[in-house]
């Protein structure tokens, strides 16, 4: 009972964030939505793309990653986590990025983001209902205001990613992809395969 009463008081402090004078206006508006058109333009761009099943066996290799890829990607995240619970430092050239929300606590900060913008958006529809009206554009920045924070730091970590992103410009796109993985599995998760491996016998 006490964090619904605790995630009410934050949601209506997300709303108390929106302009009075915004929302004065906006409440005002009763009238009927305006009617909504499709156009097409007039130019169309296209790109032809080669059928799967005319991939060469070097194409569809390259293109995908294998069964035995996803096992090694698996259990190299496993061991990952385990290094992190530890309270270990990673060896050299391995990340935690990605992996925030797979810990305890990193997983219960995304629960308690998703139930903060619900009920936001929750509030704000019975305020809406006890009013007589209904505004999607209201709900919608009631739910941002609430995000805001989760927003900020989703872009601080792609601001991060961005300068730490080195491919060499020899790879093509599928290329680059596939290399990265195996780095990471034969070199990289040799490491850790090394350093955690034998914990489990």
């Amino acid at each position: 009972m006490t964090i619904a009463i605790k995630q009410r008081q934050h949601a209506l402090i997300a709303l108390d964030k929106l302009s009075s004078s915004d929302l004065s206006t906006k409440e005002a508006k009763l009238q009927k939505p305006a009617t909504r058109s499709v156009r097409f333009n007039q130019t169309v761009d296209y790109r032809s793309c080669l059928h799967v099943n005319d991939y060469t066996d070097d194409e569809y290799d390259t293109a995908w990653y294998s069964k035995q890829e996803y096992a090694e990607m698996k259990r190299e995240i496993a061991i990952t986590l385990r290094i992190i619970k530890a309270g270990l430092i990673l060896p050299d050239g391995l990340t935690f990025r990605g992996l925030e929300y797979r810990t305890k606590e990193g997983s219960l900060a995304r629960k308690e983001n998703k139930a903060h913008g619900l009920i936001a958006v929750l509030e704000e529809q019975d305020r809406q209902r006890s009013m007589g009206f209904s505004d999607d554009e209201l709900i919608s920045r009631a739910f941002m205001a609430q995000s805001q924070p989760c927003t900020l730091a989703a872009q601080r970590r792609g601001k991060l990613d961005a300068t730490e992103v080195v491919v060499g410009q020899s790879f093509t796109q599928g290329e680059a992809k596939k290399q990265q993985t195996k780095t990471s599995i034969k070199n990289k998760g040799k490491k850790l395969i090394d350093f955690f491996g034998n914990r489990r016998r």
